[in-house]
């Protein structure tokens, strides 16, 4: 690093590595010691909760180390090239030890689930009534979607247009009915729908005219 520069470029060459390192190690080991003393401070917790609590936080421990190997060798702090594989196999074991603990755990601090991202159920097994209760305190479950007003019109005149066509418009009750007032553009979609349940052969310029009459729509 040149000398010649002034503090302020010094502080910020500096940031791009070893203060941006040296924050995160900082934040990381101070996670690590007040999850000790915790576990520490409470005599009245029972040995199995202690004893999961223990290699979950070893497991957090190990983790952060294997992920500052490089930084551990560069300062000597490590000299046993297999350090690495044994921080591993650790790993592997107190995560086999801590399966059966998973769900409890996941219970406990309960992440959303997007960041979870796994298929873990709830620790006493009710799954289903866990998904029900959070579909339920939803407070836009209950709420009428702005667009079932339309989509409750156009199955509404869908239903009408397929029975008239059925009794070919003959029905008296039919006819005496007042012409439908219909959003701009709407036909032009109800049309591309029928024409795709339509067979090849089908003439759809007749058909369209026979909607429109039975509808009382001047063409």
């Amino acid at each position: 690093m040149q000398k010649n520069l002034s503090s302020f470029d010094l502080k910020n060459a500096a940031q791009v590595y070893h203060l941006r390192t040296l924050s995160i190690i900082y934040i990381q080991s101070t996670a690590i010691f007040r999850f000790l003393q915790y576990i520490e401070d409470n005599q009245e917790m029972d040995d199995k909760c202690k004893s999961v609590l223990d290699k979950l936080l070893l497991v957090f421990t190990l983790k952060f180390l294997e992920e500052n190997l490089n930084l551990l060798f560069e300062g000597n702090y490590f000299n046993n090239g297999s350090i690495s594989t044994l921080m591993q196999n650790r790993l592997i074991d107190l995560c086999h030890d801590l399966r059966n603990e998973a769900a409890g755990l996941v219970d406990v601090f309960a992440p959303p689930d997007h960041i979870l991202n796994s298929v873990l159920g709830v620790s006493d097994g009710k799954v289903y009534e866990a998904i029900n209760k959070q579909i339920h305190s939803n407070k836009h479950t209950f709420l009428t979607p702005p667009w079932i007003k339309q989509d409750l019109m156009e199955r509404n005149l869908s239903i009408t247009v397929v029975c008239a066509l059925t009794k070919d418009g003959r029905n008296e009750r039919n006819r005496k009915s007042g012409p439908y007032k219909l959003e701009s553009g709407y036909l032009d979609k109800f049309y591309q729908r029928l024409w795709l349940t339509m067979k090849p052969t089908t003439d759809i310029n007749g058909k369209k005219k026979e909607i429109n009459k039975l509808l009382k729509i001047k063409n």
